[in-house]
């Protein structure tokens, strides 16, 4: 598996890659300003766009809504998933928390565990959007392998998340400076304590909508970021080689046919000939000696006999008279 970073730059590239960019954009930042119902919308069609990253697609937001009905599906098992990865550690947190002087660093870590809790639950989430069912998003074991094994990139896209830190805390400061400002003009006008306050909140009101509605469409635009940064981890990790939901992941796979090539490359030591074991001979000194031990001596053959010359007939008797 390659890991291809830069998600942050690769997102920001694909969200410009088309003239007008900016529109759907809006678009979805106002419809975020809408509660709980926007929301899901949004986080439906956000989560598409990072299916879409997951599967190697490069295009920047569709102009058009899309499948309402999918959208809306997608954005209520996100905020299902998300409760059910964070409700454990909310809940320690608070009983940690009515522990005396010792529960709040307790309470604290469990606060941090919430949040680590938040970035798999995000990822858990573009998980379940790949096989389009709730199911993946709940593999609580599944989600922790995928993390371990890639980390860095996890680690990635929570820090494209912080983004949403500063957007929030310039949101807040300006409706309390717009407040305070409003609250004291109110006051040098020589407006009665009494109604001071319905003063200061009419003429915030529109302003304090004003501040609202640009912190949500900051808000949708740091989203996109990272979902799409989140569908780009994803991708890392190969969908289009996953099976079903309850098989192993291609890096799991590699990871345990791993031992088994090592095992078959390794070379099969041939077996040495054992020595055999000899009998233990005796001292020759102390004992009888045995036909086999007696060396036969070469035996030379025998000298065939020469030929004897015939001797000269001696003269008979017969040839004497």
């Amino acid at each position: 598996m390659q890991h291809q970073r830069k998600y942050l730059s690769r997102a920001w590239h694909d969200l410009r890659a088309q003239a007008g960019w900016i529109k759907p954009v809006l678009i979805l930042g106002l419809v975020n300003c809408i509660p709980v119902l926007g929301q899901i919308f949004v986080t439906g069609y956000l989560l598409d766009w990072a299916r879409e990253a997951a599967w190697g697609m490069t295009r920047s937001l569709p102009n058009s809504v899309g499948d309402l009905g999918k959208r809306g599906k997608w954005g209520i098992f996100a905020i299902v998933v998300a409760i059910l990865w964070g409700v454990l550690p909310w809940a320690a947190g608070k009983l940690f928390g009515l522990i005396p002087v010792l529960g709040w660093p307790l309470a604290l870590l469990c606060s941090l565990v919430g949040v680590a809790a938040g970035v798999l639950a995000d990822a858990a989430s573009v998980r379940m959007v790949i096989y389009d069912r709730i199911a993946p998003g709940l593999q609580f074991g599944r989600t922790f392998k995928m993390a371990g094994h890639d980390l860095g990139g996890l680690a990635r896209c929570f820090c494209i998340s912080l983004l949403k830190v500063p957007v929030v805390v310039v949101a807040v400061i300006v409706m309390v400076v717009a407040v305070l400002v409003i609250a004291f003009v109110a006051f040098l006008a020589g407006v009665a304590s009494s109604s001071a306050f319905v003063v200061t909140m009419l003429f915030a009101s529109p302003l304090l909508l004003a501040i609202y509605i640009c912190a949500a469409i900051a808000l949708t635009f740091v989203d996109a970021l990272v979902y799409r940064a989140y569908g780009y981890w994803m991708r890392d990790f190969e969908p289009e080689k996953w099976g079903s939901v309850d098989e192993p992941m291609p890096f799991e796979r590699v990871v345990s046919a791993e031992p088994q090539a090592a095992q078959a490359a390794a070379p099969v030591a041939e077996p040495q000939p054992q020595p055999q074991a000899q009998p233990a001979q005796e001292p020759t000194s102390q004992r009888e000696p045995r036909v086999y031990d007696v060396v036969a001596e070469p035996v030379e053959p025998a000298a065939e006999p020469e030929a004897a010359e015939p001797e000269a007939d001696e003269p008979s008797a017969a040839e004497e008279e």
